[in-house]
């Protein structure tokens, strides 16, 4: 599904990586949307979700090890954390921002705020099912029985 979504635009590129990292984390939609560039640790394989800076069920923080077997899911997202570097977000900036964020940030500016909603993470995973949706799909009498 993930392999399937376009990635030419850098918008398109960031809700690859949010449905990647849905799947990496398991997190719900309001936190992954909240995280920060600080919250994912890539030596451990591991996100924080930290209660003072994402909205966490029955307010608890928490470190969460990524899914095993989810290593096409991880290129994605380690793919996009690269991007973000490049770009020169730092740990207090948004690890998935809105569009108009999306550039090289200067030193001194003030960090970049999380999405205002999950919207962006809803509409990422409406595209990537519409991408499956829009491929054929063998009918029941194509199995045999």
């Amino acid at each position: 599904m993930v392999d399937a979504m376009p990635q030419t635009h850098i918008l398109q590129r960031r809700d690859r990586a949010m449905v990647a990292f849905a799947f990496i984390s398991g997190f719900r939609a309001a936190t992954l949307t909240a995280l920060r560039f600080k919250h994912p640790d890539l030596d451990r394989l591991s996100v924080l979700q930290d209660a003072r800076d994402v909205p966490a069920k029955k307010g608890k923080t928490y470190r969460a090890k990524w899914f095993p077997r989810t290593e096409r899911f991880q290129e994605v997202f380690l793919n996009w954390v690269r991007e973000l570097k490049d770009f020169g977000f730092r740990p207090q900036d948004a690890l998935f921002p809105d569009g108009r964020s999306l550039h090289t940030r200067a030193p001194a500016v003030a960090p970049v705020a999380p999405l205002a909603s999950s919207k962006p993470l809803q509409n990422a995973f409406a595209k990537a099912s519409a991408v499956i949706d829009s491929r054929a799909r063998p009918t029941i009498s194509a199995y045999p029985c």
